[in-house]
This record gives structure tokens, C-alpha cells and sequence, in this order.
């Protein structure tokens, strides 16, 4: 009997984020992360392209990058341009 773990799949450095922060709309997937308006902080929906996903967590090709706040509490009832705080 043995135990063996194969690294099918090698990236230096991406994003990676959990796969239940993705939200959907028709064919896009998207996020919402924190955006600034007047100098309020919004909730701002971005766009994004996934990669590879492996144990819940999905690597995010395009869309989201290291400096982006990313939405994680409250998520699935934002709206576009909505004020939050945190």
C-alpha cells in the first residue's frame, strides 16, 4: 500500500481565493471587491477568469490581483456601487 501525491499542475505565483466567493451571472463569473467613490468605500463587482481549482480554492487568471480588498462577509447581498464599511 502506498501513499503518493503527483504535482500534476506548477505556478510560481497566482491569486487564489475560495471557490464560494464566486458568484455567477449567465456565462461570467465575477467577485466583488472594495472600490472608492468620493472617498466612500463601495462595493465594486469585477469580472474574472478562473484557472485550476483544487480542495475549494480556485487560482484566478484575470480580473483580481494581489492589492485588491476582496468582499468576503455579506457577499452574496451586494450590489453594484453600494456604500460599505468595514
Amino acid at each position: 500500500i502506498a501513499i503518493l501525491k503527483v504535482v500534476d499542475y506548477h505556478k510560481e505565483s497566482s491569486v487564489i481565493i475560495p471557490l464560494n466567493y464566486i458568484q455567477s451571472s449567465g456565462t461570467s463569473k465575477f467577485v466583488y471587491v472594495v472600490g472608492n467613490r468620493n472617498g466612500n468605500k463601495i462595493a465594486t463587482k469585477r469580472d474574472i477568469t478562473v484557472g485550476q481549482n483544487y480542495n475549494g480554492r480556485v487560482e484566478i487568471l484575470s480580473g483580481l490581483g494581489s492589492e485588491d480588498l476582496l468582499i468576503t462577509s455579506g457577499y452574496n447581498d451586494l450590489t453594484e456601487g453600494v456604500q460599505i464599511k468595514y
